[in-house]
C-alpha cells in the first residue's frame, strides 16, 4: 500500500514537470495539489520550504517519495519494484532540478550538491552512477 501511494505521486510529479514551458506552471501547481496531501514522513519533519517557489516544493516532493521507497526495500529486501522506483526517480532527479535544461545533459546529468543531499541514495555525482548502486542491492550475492 505504502508503494504504490508513493509510487503514484511519484507519477504526478514527473508527468507535470515533463510538460511544455507553456503548460508546467499550471501542471505542477495541480500535481503539488495532489501529491502534497499525503506524506510519507511526518509533516513536522519534512524540511520548510517557500510556500510560493514551486521548484522548493515539488523538490521536497520528490525527496519525500524517496524516502518511502528506501522504506520499502528495507521493509520487505526482496520488494524489487520499489528498488527499480527509486533507482528511477534519482535518474530523473535532474529534470526535477531543472526541466529545461535537463534533456541535453543525458543520463550522466548532476544535481547541485545544495539539493542532492536531500535524495537518499543520491551522491555528488552522475544520476545514472547512483542508480546503479541502488540497483546493485537487487544483484547481492545475499539474494
Amino acid at each position: 500500500m505504502i508503494y504504490r501511494l508513493h509510487a503514484s505521486r511519484l507519477k504526478v510529479l514527473l508527468h507535470a514537470v515533463r510538460k511544455s514551458r507553456s503548460e508546467r506552471v499550471e501542471a505542477e501547481k495541480e500535481a503539488l495539489r495532489i501529491t502534497e496531501s499525503y506524506w510519507f514522513e511526518p509533516k513536522e519533519t519534512v524540511v520548510e520550504c517557500d510556500k510560493s517557489d514551486i521548484s522548493q516544493r515539488i523538490w521536497a516532493v520528490l525527496a519525500d517519495i524517496i524516502e518511502s521507497m528506501a522504506h520499502c526495500s528495507k521493509e520487505q529486501p526482496f520488494f524489487h519494484r520499489s528498488n527499480y522506483r527509486h533507482a528511477q526517480a534519482l535518474m530523473w532527479a535532474p529534470l526535477f532540478h531543472d526541466p529545461n535544461g535537463a534533456i541535453q545533459q543525458g543520463s550522466m546529468s548532476v544535481v547541485p550538491a545544495h539539493k542532492s543531499y536531500r535524495l537518499r541514495g543520491l551522491s555528488s555525482g552522475s544520476c545514472a552512477m547512483s542508480a546503479e548502486t541502488i540497483l546493485n542491492a537487487l544483484f547481492d550475492k545475499k539474494r
